[in-house]
Formats: C-alpha cells, sequence, structure tokens
C-alpha cells in the first residue's frame, strides 16, 4: 500500500492507494505543521486521527509520500519522518515541502508558475521536474499575503479599528458574538494564530458581495501578486496555476487581479492530492 498526504496548517488530506489501484480511500486530519506544531502533538494527531491506534492499515503500508506545509527543512522533515515511522514501521518515507506536491499536482510535467493559496500562500517557478525558482516564505508572522490568515487578519484588524460601514459591523457581531476585548483575549490565548485568523475567512466569502470586502479580498491578492508571483519573469510567459481553499473558494477575484497584472491564469484547484494520485500511480 501506499500513502499519500497533503497537509497545510488548517487539515491534512490522506489517501490511502492499494498497488492493485482499487479506489482510493481518503482520510482526513488536522493540519501538520512542524513549524507550529511539537513532535508529540504531531504523534497525538497522527495516532488518533488516522484511525483507532494504530491505523488499521499500518503493517501494511509499503511507501509515505508526505507533502506538508513547514517541510522546506531538513530539521522539520526528521521531524515528519521520524513521526510517520511511528505509525507505518514497514515503510520508506519521503518527505517534501508542500510545494512540490502542489507544483506536480497543477503542472504535471509541463513549466508554470505553481502557487499555493490556503491558510498560508507561497509560489514557485517549476519546469516539469523540479522547482527552479521559489520566495522564501516567512509565515503568517511577517509573509503568507493572499492566504487564509494574511486575509482574516486584516479582517479582524479593520473590524477592531471601526472600518467597516454599519450593516457589514453587525453581521459581523452577530456572527461572532464577541466583544473586541474577547477577540484580543482569545487571539493571544490561541494555540494555532495562523488558523485563529485564517477561520475569519468565512466571514469574507458569506460578504464578497459587499464592495467592502471585495475591496479587501483583492487587495489581499495584489499583495500576494505583487511579493511572490510577479518576481518570477516566467510569470509573463507561463500559466499560473493555483492550489488551496482560498484560491478556489475565492477564484472569481483572483482571476480579476490575475487581469489587472495581464497574467495568464491555468489551474484552480482545491486540493492537489488527485494529481498526486495520478503521479504516484506512474499516469
Amino acid at each position: 500500500m501506499i500513502l499519500i498526504a497533503d497537509s497545510g496548517s488548517t487539515k491534512t488530506t490522506w489517501c490511502l492507494l492499494s498497488e492493485k489501484k482499487s479506489r482510493p480511500i481518503y482520510l482526513e486530519t488536522k493540519g501538520i505543521n512542524p513549524n507550529y506544531l511539537a513532535k508529540s502533538s504531531i504523534l497525538e494527531i497522527l495516532k488518533n486521527e488516522l484511525g483507532t491506534p494504530p491505523p488499521y492499515f499500518a503493517e501494511e503500508v509499503r511507501e509515505v509520500y508526505f507533502y506538508g506545509s513547514g517541510c522546506s527543512t531538513v530539521r522539520n522533515q526528521k521531524i515528519i519522518r521520524e513521526s510517520l515511522l511511528a505509525i507505518t514501521p514497514n515503510a520508506a518515507i519521503i518527505v517534501e515541502h508542500d510545494l512540490l506536491g502542489a507544483a506536480i499536482s497543477l503542472c504535471g510535467s509541463g513549466k508554470g508558475v505553481a502557487c499555493i493559496l490556503g491558510t498560508g500562500s507561497n509560489s514557485c517557478f517549476y519546469d516539469g521536474k523540479n522547482i527552479k525558482k521559489e520566495t522564501l516564505s516567512l509565515g503568517y508572522l511577517l509573509g503568507d499575503e493572499g492566504g487564509g490568515a494574511y486575509i482574516g487578519k486584516k479582517i479582524l484588524y479593520h473590524y477592531l479599528k471601526n472600518h467597516y460601514p454599519q450593516e457589514l459591523k453587525t453581521a459581523f457581531e452577530a456572527k461572532y458574538q464577541k466583544t473586541p476585548p474577547e477577540f484580543i483575549a482569545s487571539l493571544y490565548g490561541c494555540g494555532n494564530i495562523a488558523s485563529f485568523f485564517a477561520n475569519f475567512t468565512y466571514f469574507a466569502c458569506e460578504n464578497i458581495a459587499h464592495r467592502c470586502m471585495q475591496d479587501l479580498v483583492k487587495g489581499c491578492f495584489r499583495d500576494y501578486f505583487r511579493e511572490q508571483v510577479l518576481i518570477y519573469e516566467e510569470s509573463k510567459h507561463y500559466p499560473i496555476g493555483f492550489v488551496g481553499s482560498i484560491a478556489f473558494i475565492f477564484q472569481k477575484e483572483l482571476k480579476e487581479v490575475a487581469e489587472e497584472f495581464q497574467l495568464k491564469v491555468g489551474k484552480i484547484i482545491k486540493n492537489p492530492i488527485e494529481g498526486l494520485i495520478d503521479f504516484h500511480r506512474g499516469k
């Protein structure tokens, strides 16, 4: 059996493949990002959310391919590999950055700019085999332009600063039922701040018809294109593909901003797992 994972900061999608090419089995757990989670927390997620410990398929898995946010360094790859070994002791384990997984899923064997717009954000230029150029991911504190945490942070900021028109302010208060001091206390008391911010994108989705919210979301995408797409000269010549829930949900706004920059948008997919399945099955 082969186990494939595509992991962001919010959730991880798993796919169990039989070598006999039977239908894939899909599973879902919390996000596993070693930048934000200790090894003990990662092990807890793996053991408790992939099935009754140990997972029913543990002994049968021979290969694991884990594509995850935060997995660009040798240190973090080692943390994930050792954690996975605890539940799949007989498997050869490959851990790669989620950016490579996105590029494979979007571009296949072709060239293009591959972008991630989920809780966080990233981008690269992919030559059909390898990532040739990429931006330095600065995470939600310094970067992640256009991602869910970035958008959510601005949504909360504008509410707390009383920037919204009355109808939007009323809608926000009705949805979240918290006072500004309670929001501040929740923010600084939570364990996963990126996910805390990203949850506010639901409000953007529900109110995207409002001009104020459209302007906010599109402004975040403009920041993304300037900082993470236009830096590649290749972006003018090759399609730009996107994976992630934010790209998928707000694709209308994303395409409109791309058009402002005279860029060609390629695929927009919510989850790269299908492309990764095809790749590891040798299609």
